[in-house]
């Protein structure tokens, strides 16, 4: 069952990236070309995903991260469906044990009621766990898609840099050393084309 699992997590991922993403669409005019930049709404996106998971990852066009979100949210259902069978059986033999009714398996490898009762409060927590690690993946996948929707637009050029550098800062005579954060904006030179008169 693993093996199938990571299989398809590695299929998936490989055909996703196998996908050109371009986020820009062209449109063809007559002898122009218009380019027109598809803009991603976030509050969208987090609408998308809270309906159903991994829905606003595909709105934002990251196909990668959807079986990330599958894998969270169902490996998370998966465990309070295990646990929660797991809790019941014990439940039930926990019962007849106290009620002294020999009917059914009463799990005599259990050992003592002791044993039963740890096992029955283990399963309930690990149920439990798997409860809040549903609602987090759920809610974490909503955030996702929202932020993954605002850095879309996110301007990563060369034009832009920061740079942290060692500094010694002087104050009421004291010599203080820190860092200072520079930031700098390049601008992107124009040339004009200087056509020869003839």
């Amino acid at each position: 069952m693993r093996l199938i699992v990571i299989i398809s997590i590695v299929l998936s991922s490989y055909l996703c990236k196998a996908q050109k993403v371009d986020a820009i669409s062209k449109v063809e005019i007559a002898d122009s070309v218009v380019v027109k930049n598809k803009k991603r709404n976030p509050n969208r996106a987090a609408l998308l995903s809270a309906i159903c998971p991994g829905l606003g990852q595909a709105y934002n066009r990251s196909y990668w991260k959807m079986p990330i979100v599958y894998a969270a949210v169902g490996g998370s259902i998966y465990g309070i469906i295990i646990n929660q069978k797991n809790f019941n059986e014990i439940s039930a033999v926990y019962k007849r044990r106290i009620n002294k009714d020999s009917t059914g398996n009463l799990m005599p490898e259990l050992g003592s009621n002791d044993a039963v009762l740890y096992q029955l409060n283990y399963y309930r927590r690990w149920r439990d766990l798997s409860y809040i690690l549903v609602t987090a993946s759920y809610l974490l996948n909503i955030i996702e898609a929202h932020v993954d929707a605002h850095l879309k637009d996110f301007d990563v050029s060369d034009n832009l840099s920061m740079k942290i550098k060692p500094s010694i800062f002087q104050a009421q005579g004291l010599v203080i050393p820190g860092f200072s954060l520079s930031f700098r904006v390049k601008e992107k030179r124009k040339f004009q084309k200087i056509s020869s008169l003839e």
